[in-house]
């Protein structure tokens, strides 16, 4: 595919910790057109809104609210569809399991400090992908809930879930480095 695209965006960020706040928020918004007139082989357009928030529960417990709202029109090419799955939104679904050209979704999450920086973690999510604006429905939304542990390293976090997803279907989530 040949892009020809104007991109634009912004960032308000007050966050502590880019993973795991104990205060602060973050909000950010970009916007994708990818235009004929500059030579793309798919004219589409995509808009992103995503926010974190963190907040402090005591000395060693943090809690973090977490949310996504994609919109997109024309021709969205499969690898620029937004990615609802993995860990921190909707636990239980891999990554690339749920995937689609309209997004929606949210979680929270419970931190606590067990020894040192080795965090025990629990997270609820929902949300889902549709193919038009007007399917995008709350009633359409997919849940998961995970329990793990999280560590900071010289290379980023490394973190070990096992999320429950509706239908009662687990996985086993690693992952090592920013994500």
């Amino acid at each position: 595919d040949t892009v020809g695209a104007l991109f634009a965006g912004f960032t308000v960020d007050s966050l502590d910790d880019p993973l795991w706040p104990s205060q602060g928020g973050r909000l950010g918004a970009q916007a994708d057109w990818n235009l004929d007139d500059l030579g793309a082989t798919r004219p589409y357009w995509r808009l992103r809104f995503e926010g974190r928030l963190g907040r402090g529960l005591g000395r060693k417990a943090a809690m973090q609210l977490d949310g996504l709202f994609g919109l997109s029109g024309q021709d969205l090419p499969v690898y620029d569809h937004f990615r609802v799955g993995g860990p921190t939104l909707v636990p239980g679904y891999r990554f690339e399991e749920l995937k689609g050209a309209q997004a929606m979704a949210g979680s929270v999450s419970v931190g606590y400090a067990v020894l040192g920086s080795l965090r025990l973690v629990g997270r609820a999510g929902a949300g889902n992908v549709f193919a038009k604006t007007g399917d995008i429905t709350f009633s359409h939304l997919r849940w998961g809930v995970a329990t793990g542990l999280y560590f900071p390293t010289p290379v980023g976090p490394a973190s070990l879930e096992l999320g429950v997803r509706d239908g009662g279907k687990t996985l086993v989530s690693f992952a090592l480095g920013w994500y």
